[in-house]
């Protein structure tokens, strides 16, 4: 129409926010955190390792809401498949998962690319973020009227496939499109922690044991200061030295210097690095710390949450049609085994839920894993109690009629049809 020119129009975009390679250079004597090294903080690997195996283990199964709205799951999609078992014919799904978990929560975003032939999707394969490049074309009024992606999986390039192949999951994100995840927002505190801990480790793994200082009366020649502390580190330097007996020359003097880990500030560092990443990664105070106890239910509303439902929403939109949406389907996380209880307080839950008529009598057996014992299924009412069949039919347990055909006395069957 004249409107836009295709090519003079095309912005090609780094999917991260931000100068991506600028934040992976060397700044000053400060290290910068990248995802090769983030895992060497203790804190920061169980936080990743939490959170994405967590996400990686929930599945995630197709509903279908009706217009007077029962749902009912669809077992029978291949989809289902894709995103509990065989994501591909080589990677589990689960794997796939949490490294989507893991490229959001460091990247701010997580990219698949669709494999697929005649609409049919045949595998979902992960791609890194730094791989991905948007090829924007915008009009004069700063819409996106035209969306390409260029990417590098496994060595192989390939240019300006279309958007609608890729699943897109953004998670701390400006447009949906790009992300900037804690790599960027949370760097300086990354890097501290990372020069605390690799300091700390120099001074236990060169440290002299026992750990001191030498003194002479006279004064050592540059040749022989070098030669002394040479020989010295040789023979009583590292780890495996530690506890040897001390011989020295004469007129030389030992001046012990007691570092324990209190002096190191090892306890105290790591406390505070645990806290910190608790803070970093959203997740609950203590959750990190064996001494304290937390309940799953404030794991999944604080933590996972936000993550599932940014990953349910990104699958509705890209692997149900357009139909199939208007139809009522959805995908959704269950995350029942999560906040799976003990025996005892599922059979509790279960036994009240179903006397109150919340649950029939075989989905309470089901829900406890058991098989159904009736093979007509009913509700239990109040009057202590109340059977309500299937049929509409309400049979009163305490009444002692029976009603019998062309029978006008009271009975203990009541015809709600």
């Amino acid at each position: 129409m004249g409107i836009f020119d295709r090519k003079k129009k095309r912005n090609i975009e780094s999917a991260v926010e931000g100068n991506y390679s600028s934040l992976f250079t060397s700044r000053g004597n400060s290290i910068t955190v990248d995802e090769n090294n983030i895992t060497e903080i203790p804190s920061v690997k169980n936080a990743i390792d939490l959170i994405t195996g967590a996400v990686g283990n929930l599945p995630i199964y197709l509903y279908k809401e009706d217009e007077d709205g029962n749902i009912e799951r669809q077992r029978e999609d291949y989809r289902e498949k894709l995103l509990n078992e065989e994501c591909n014919s080589i990677e589990c799904s689960s794997n796939l998962k949490k490294n989507m978990t893991k490229d959001m929560l460091l990247h701010g975003i997580s990219y698949s690319v669709q494999d697929k032939e005649y609409g049919d999707i045949l595998g979902l394969y992960r791609v890194e973020p730094k791989q991905v490049q948007l090829n924007k074309l915008i009009d004069r009024k700063g819409f996106i009227k035209d969306l390409t992606v260029n990417y590098t999986l496994n060595g192989v390039y390939v240019e300006d496939l279309e958007v609608e192949d890729f699943l897109i999951v953004p998670y701390n994100s400006k447009d949906g499109l790009k992300g900037k995840g804690i790599l960027a927002t949370s760097q300086d505190i990354l890097s501290l922690m990372l020069s605390e801990i690799i300091y700390q480790n120099n001074v236990v793994g060169n440290g002299s044991l026992p750990l001191g200082i030498l003194e002479t009366e006279g004064k050592l020649s540059e040749i022989t200061a070098k030669r002394l502390r040479q020989s010295w580190e040789q023979v009583y330097g590292g780890l495996r030295n530690s506890g040897k007996t001390v011989i020295l020359e004469e007129g030389l003097k030992y001046k012990p210097l007691s570092l324990t880990p209190n002096d190191l500030g090892l306890l105290d560092s790591r406390k505070t690095h645990t806290e910190l990443t608790e803070e970093v990664f959203n997740l609950p105070k203590g959750m990190l710390s064996s001494s304290t106890v937390i309940q799953n239910e404030e794991f999944l509303k604080f933590t996972l949450n936000p993550i599932l439902t940014a990953i349910e929403g990104a699958i509705n939109k890209t692997l149900l049609l357009e139909e199939e949406k208007e139809q009522g389907y959805y995908f959704r996380f269950d995350v029942a085994e999560l906040l799976k209880a003990s025996f005892k307080e599922q059979v509790e839950t279960v036994s009240l839920a179903t006397e109150k008529g919340l649950f029939t009598i075989n989905e309470g057996r089901a829900l406890l894993d058991m098989k159904p014992f009736l093979d007509k299924d009913f509700l239990l009412l109040s009057q202590g109690n109340v059977k309500l069949n299937a049929d509409g039919v309400i049979e009163v347990f305490n009444t002692l009629d029976v009603k019998k055909d062309n029978d006008n006395t009271d009975s203990g069957i009541i015809d709600n049809k």
